[in-house]
């Protein structure tokens, strides 16, 4: 017991030693970068070097959206659920559902997407999760499959069915998704294919920032590391990517420090890849810690204005990589909707992105899915705008998003915006 307390009294201490670290988040140059007048000229040079202002690679390549159907929900919980569940089995209509079972839950028209994890040991979890635009949480099925099986696509006029028996933590129930057209893979248009192509040119896939053999640690970054030699700083560089910097707590700053000392050092030695992924993960928060509150998530900045200072396609980077497709390399980078709202909040011109995402979410090259996830990064977009701009000028957008999104989705969200 006692070596638990002193094992949590320096947990604590490390937090709280932190606190004041996390209310400045990192040192502000006097070029307003986090980055000093000097990082920033050998990104520059870099990015002259590498002609990354021009960079468009090979964007013929194109996409598949995630696996996702249209689909009725239907959920009954109680008496008759039994032979519910042998009734949707054998493909019972929805109206004779309801009238047979006028106490089930029946939801028309909604967005579910199909994914499948590896949950270690051979096994894989295939999840259709409804992707909910009324302000609720979305319903979800789940199967755990043993190694060797697959989830196929869904035939259409199909029920996906699951029967959850009585036990000490839910009432005997079954829910089911009918999928009139069953599910597939839509095509992404060659417009929003060359920008998931784009986040692979920029962002190399590759590399990673950390090494495989990469032990838990801590490494600072020397105070007069400007004055190392070239092959000093590659050997820095190479012990920061050899330690992982783990967060005790939502206060502690050290992984977001050790990222952006990664990013320095990364710069001082020519290497982009290393850089970008860098930054990125401070911009998306991307770091392990054994526990992070939601009250100390609006300290972390996102740092957008440091990659639009080196000219590169900056939007189609970021929107880019919020974008989902089934057929991406392993290693593509992909952002978090939370943290990328956030950051076009802080572009230098908000109405690019304005533009950019209504053009997105109007458009039928663009699968439901990710029209629906340019919907919710527009929502946490103008969340975090100045305190000058009005709630009517937000929520003012908000309704111009709402008619342009697919009709069947367009009340749902209509519906979210009034809650």
């Amino acid at each position: 017991m006692k070596k638990k307390m002193i094992f949590l009294f320096f947990i604590l201490g490390t937090c709280l030693g932190q606190i004041h670290a996390q209310l400045d988040e990192f040192k502000i140059y006097d070029n307003g970068l986090m980055y000093d007048e000097s990082t920033m000229s050998q990104l520059h040079i870099i990015v002259d070097s590498l002609n990354l202002k021009y960079k468009t690679c090979d964007l013929t390549k194109e996409f598949k959206g995630m696996e996702q159907g249209r689909a009725i929900y239907f959920y009954l919980e109680g008496e008759g659920v039994k032979e519910a569940a042998k009734d949707l089995e054998k493909g019972m209509s929805i109206d004779r559902l309801s009238s047979k079972y006028p106490d089930s839950e029946i939801l028309e028209d909604r967005l579910v997407v199909v994914e499948s994890y590896g949950m270690g040991e051979g096994k894989t979890r295939l999840t259709y999760q409804e992707v909910s635009l009324s302000g609720r949480y979305g319903e979800e099925i789940s199967f755990d499959l043993e190694e060797g099986e697959s989830g196929d696509l869904v035939n259409q006029d199909t029920w996906v069915v699951k029967y959850t028996p009585d036990s000490k933590h839910y009432k005997e129930y079954v829910e089911g998704f009918y999928f009139k057209k069953g599910t597939g893979y839509p095509n992404i248009s060659p417009k929003y294919s060359a920008m998931i192509q784009y986040v692979d040119c920029m962002v190399d896939t590759t590399t990673l920032i950390m090494k495989e053999d990469a032990e838990s640690g801590d490494v600072n970054l020397p105070v007069n590391y400007q004055n190392l030699s070239v092959d000093e700083k590659k050997s820095l560089l190479d012990t920061m990517r050899n330690t992982i910097v783990r967060g005790f707590c939502s206060q502690d700053s050290r992984p977001r420090m050790h990222a952006r000392n990664i990013a320095i050092v990364a710069a001082e030695t020519a290497t982009w890849e290393v850089f970008l992924r860098a930054h990125l993960n401070v911009m998306n928060d991307y770091f392990p810690r054994m526990s992070d509150g939601s009250y100390a998530w609006g300290k972390r900045k996102t740092y957008l204005r440091e990659l639009e200072e080196l000219g590169i396609n900056t939007p189609d980077l970021i929107l880019g990589s919020i974008l989902r497709a089934e057929d991406v390399s392993e290693k593509h980078y992909f952002s978090s909707i939370r943290r990328i709202g956030r950051a076009m909040a802080d572009a230098k011109d908000t109405d690019v992105y304005k533009k950019k995402l209504l053009e997105m979410m109007g458009d039928d090259g663009l699968d439901d899915y990710n029209r629906v996830l340019m919907f919710y990064l527009a929502a946490g977009f103008v969340s975090h705008l100045d305190e000058d701009v009005s709630e009517e000028k937000r929520q003012a957008f908000l309704k111009e998003c709402i008619p342009i999104l697919p009709g069947y989705l367009s009340a749902q969200a209509l519906e979210g915006l009034r809650e």
